[in-house]
């Protein structure tokens, strides 16, 4: 009877293995989860709906803190490198607990022969079937390693704090320029729209000149083209705001819909200063230099453990342990004792983990040097595209005053009877877009403030970051 339920095992084994080391098509999965997301994404365009009414940028800003997908990502990661360090800090201070339970059946009876009275004698020194249950407790005294690769660990849960608010100035960077793009775009709006009634009174006007036969009809499909024009542009510029629009609300992390409004008007505060105070400020606030600094103090512990991988470790043991083979004398007892293990040779592994654990110290120092020339570099950038905003702001602001000037002597003009309704038009179009143009500049300036804001560094928020760290670290202790 066993023959045969062996042989079906073994016809069955391979198409059990078949299944499990199968590989899925990569096409048939790739449509699986598109049609899960589409599915997901149109519950979640009835479920989460962009909050009505003008969105400031405050606002704006506090939907992507608790929405942005990017910064959630760098929280994730945060949280499982502080769990990891946890883990490792745990694994030292507190004892590790096994138990295991052991079963084992021969086919035989273990047998001694001995010689007894000239003949010989078969003595059984265990049982057939044997159950075995052990308890041990083991505690680490002396393990220079793991309480290096622990302090290594807690660097990495502090870099991953520090990226973190880094991410976060990452989110405002991007919330901000999508902001301010979507104003600027917002705030062309009205300029074109005044040059397409420009256009449309300049058309009608040359159609009746044509009629009259005062204009000749080339005349008259000039304006027909200019009026062309000004829609075209129109019409462009609204596929513009919406895709603005569709880009702001993907980076708040809701469904691209089109639907966000926001106020055009938003402030920005100016960090003040020379160049020199504001790059000095930048190498003591960016967050980045901060995670840079742990980096080199996890690979300096990194490299610590490599090389106590040479020293002895010390190990104390003890537990209990209950049999129930018959051949045993006594069927429950204790152990204890002391285990030191020396590692004197594994092939140069450990020669060339520290080898490398040294190397990687210096290219941690070697990459926080470039983030210095990367920050000093962000902040003399973003102080340069500041002044050129402030230039091109009061540029705009004269140009308005100018625009400004011609109209009001259009508008006595238009009174007496000198400038017809298309010369009118057009003095309108004009003022519109000198205020567009303001409005542009403006808001182009105030964007260049927010990152020479976010270029200097957040005002104590590294420090601040520090000083938890500090206190929290303490607090473990």
């Amino acid at each position: 009877m066993k023959t045969p339920r062996l042989s079906l095992l073994f016809l069955a084994a391979p198409l059990f293995l078949h299944q499990g080391c199968a590989s899925p098509d990569p096409r048939s999965v790739r449509k699986d989860e598109a049609r899960r997301f589409r599915a997901a994404l149109e519950g979640k365009v009835e479920e989460e709906r962009i909050p009505p009414g003008p969105l400031t940028l405050k606002e704006c800003l506090r939907l992507a803190m608790k929405r942005n997908f990017s910064l959630l990502e760098a929280r994730l990661r945060a949280e499982i490198a502080g769990l990891e360090a946890r883990a490792l800090e745990e694994s030292l201070l507190l004892p590790r607990v096994d138990v295991s339970l052991v079963h084992s059946d021969r086919s035989n009876k273990p047998l001694v022969a001995s010689e007894m009275g000239g003949r010989e004698v078969e003595f059984p020194v265990m049982d057939k079937r044997i159950r075995v249950i052990q308890g041990r407790v083991s505690f680490p005294l002396l393990d220079l390693s793991r309480w290096f690769l622990s302090a290594q660990a807690k660097r990495g849960a502090e870099v991953g704090k520090f990226l973190v608010e880094a991410a976060r100035q990452g989110v405002i960077a991007g919330v901000t320029a999508r902001y301010g793009a979507l104003a600027a775009l917002e705030s062309a709006l009205p300029a074109l729209q005044a040059r397409v009634k420009a256009d449309t009174l300049a058309l009608e006007d040359q159609e009746r000149r044509v009629k009259e036969g005062l204009a000749l009809p080339q005349e008259r499909d000039r304006a027909a083209l200019e009026l062309a024009r000004s829609r075209d542009r129109l019409e462009s510029l609204k596929r513009e705001i919406l895709q603005a629009r569709r880009d702001l609300e993907q980076f708040l992390g809701f469904p691209p819909s089109g639907r966000i409004r926001i106020e055009p008007s938003f402030r920005v505060d100016v960090p003040r200063g020379g160049l020199e105070d504001l790059v000095f400020h930048a190498l003591l606030e960016r967050p980045e230099l901060f995670a840079a600094d742990r980096q080199v103090l996890a690979a300096g512990e990194k490299a610590r453990a490599a090389l106590s991988d040479f020293l002895p470790k010390v190990l104390l043991d003890f537990g209990l342990q209950t049999t129930t083979d018959s051949a045993q004398v006594h069927k429950f007892w204790a152990f204890g004792g002391l285990t030191a293990l020396v590692n004197l040779f594994e092939g140069f592994a450990g020669i060339s983990r520290l080898k490398g654990a040294r190397r990687g110290k210096e290219l941690a120092l070697l990459e926080r040097r470039e983030l210095y020339g990367t920050v000093i570099l962000q902040v003399v950038r973003a102080w340069k595209d500041y002044r050129d905003a402030l230039e091109a702001e009061a540029r705009a602001r004269e140009s308005l005053d100018l625009a400004g000037k011609i109209a009001r002597r259009g508008r006595r003009l238009f009174k007496e009877g000198y400038l017809d309704r298309k010369g009118a038009a057009a003095l309108d179009a004009l003022v519109e877009g000198a205020k567009a143009a303001l409005k542009g500049a403006s808001v182009r300036r105030k964007v260049a403030a927010c990152f020479l804001r976010l270029a200097v560094g957040p005002a104590g928020d590294g420090r601040k970051a520090e000083k938890k760290e500090g206190k929290d670290e303490g607090k473990r202790r």
